[in-house]
């Protein structure tokens, strides 16, 4: 197993392209009838195609996941084209599952799947991922991707090279749904690995999914998370110390006992 350092995809598309045409074709031509933007890629099929690369998902997954888009967005599906779609993995080996309790700093980064109970879902939020701003003095519009964690506003006009003041523009804005759920260790799991969970978040359609009336109808239901592990920092300010705790991203949702998964 090599680990690529470097950001350039070591396969070429014609080769990957080749991959969702020999393991997910059936599934991408249903995926292309839909108005799905998450695809869901089975892991075992990637290993099966080219080791390394599922693996390097696993341990860098902002690398690899984008080689992967690319890809997809390129494909096309009976003529139907998959721009915009965005490729998750699903089917996880247990090398890569663990219960909330198992999860340590290593896991830091990576992408894993976490089995255990959905304890609380909330009623879902907006979350702006793009911001369009409107300068009051110019008329001049600036757009900045947001993060979850902290607003980002401008310093100043690009244009009138003054400090504002900013008006936000929410109906150029890209806005989109954010529900917190938490994963809890199961109970019977709960003597040999503590009651431990951890908080995460879906955004976007997968608030949507799981029952006719959102994912917080399935709150209490056992299932398999698969995401991301981030870091946040506990404290912030000059002085806050450097600890971090670890929330999950969320980009894949399997129920147990039920064939459809939620991605």
């Amino acid at each position: 197993h090599t680990q690529h350092t470097m950001r350039e995809c070591p396969v070429d598309l014609d080769e990957m392209l080749r991959f969702f045409g020999d393991y997910c074709a059936e599934e991408l031509a249903e995926f292309a009838q839909t108005d799905r933007e998450r695809f869901a890629i089975s892991w075992r099929d990637v290993w099966r195609w080219n080791s390394d690369l599922a693996d390097d998902w696993l341990a860098s997954p902002e690398i690899v996941r984008p080689w992967f888009d690319d890809a997809l967005n390129q494909y096309y599906a009976h003529g139907v084209s998959l721009d915009g779609a965005r490729a998750v993995l699903k089917d996880l080996p247990d090398s890569a599952t663990y219960s909330p309790a198992e999860l340590r700093n290593e896991h830091g980064g990576r992408y894993v799947a976490v089995r255990g109970d959905l304890s609380r879902v909330t009623t879902p939020d907006d979350y702006a991922k793009v911001l369009m701003f409107e300068c009051l003095r110019c008329g001049n519009r600036i757009e900045l991707a947001q993060t979850v964690d902290s607003l980002q506003e401008p310093n100043e006009c690009p244009q009138c090279e003054r400090q504002g003041p900013f008006d936000t523009n929410f109906t150029n804005s890209e806005i989109v749904d954010y529900s917190k759920l938490r994963v809890q260790t199961p109970a019977e799991l709960s003597g040999e690995h503590g009651t431990a969970s951890i908080d995460g978040y879906v955004t976007g359609e997968m608030v949507d999914e799981g029952d006719d009336a959102g994912l917080v109808q399935r709150a209490g239901d056992r299932a398999t998370i698969h995401g991301v592990i981030e870091r946040v920092q506990k404290e912030t300010g000059p002085d806050a110390p450097p600890l971090y705790e670890r929330r999950f991203r969320v980009e894949h949702i399997s129920f147990d006992g039920e064939e459809d998964t939620i991605d």
